[in-house]
């Protein structure tokens, strides 16, 4: 992370699944992109990129260095403000 403020990676391979579709051990059925973050120690959050064919929300995630929460947490929220993802929802069905 020597010269870098942020990472920026998928979040998930694909849009968020129904919620009634989500097996209760999914953590076990689906390949985690935030895991390796996790482990490391990395500070990371998703944010809202984007909406699926099907209508549900895809997301990025940004990922900081160790201690420099702040710095992500501005990075996020600049994003969100630039994009019009953050004020759109989801059709409820």
């Amino acid at each position: 992370m020597a010269g870098l403020d942020v990472v920026v990676t998928a979040a998930a391979p694909g849009e968020a699944p129904k919620i009634d579709e989500v097996p209760i051990w999914d953590v076990f059925d689906r390949p985690s992109f935030t895991m390796p973050f996790n482990v490391a120690g990395y500070p990371a959050m998703s944010v809202c990129a984007g909406f699926g064919e099907g209508g549900l929300p895809v997301a990025l995630q940004l990922v900081g260095k160790p201690f420099e929460e702040p710095t992500l947490f501005r990075i996020a929220d600049a994003f969100e403000k630039a994009t019009p993802f953050r004020n759109s929802r989801p059709a409820l069905v």
